[in-house]
């Protein structure tokens, strides 16, 4: 999860007639592969979830790659 006001702050602004944010040529949108900076782990009830910052789309983002914590 990167946080509506983390991606605000990297410098994207939101459109929502197209429901995207973009910065620049580089657009963010649901289903969009990205990278970003993990930044917190959260665990509840056997699920873990993600916290990021410095999001980026990426079209280089490896969907098959696994992470040691």
């Amino acid at each position: 999860m990167v946080s509506a006001e983390t991606i605000r702050e990297a410098g994207y602004k939101y459109d929502q007639d197209l429901q995207t944010w973009t910065m620049g040529g580089d657009s963010i949108t649901g289903g969009v592969k990205m990278n970003f900076v993990v930044t917190k782990i959260h665990e509840c009830d056997g699920t873990i979830s993600l916290e990021g910052a410095k999001p980026a789309r990426s079209l280089l983002v490896d969907s098959e790659r696994t992470f040691e914590v």
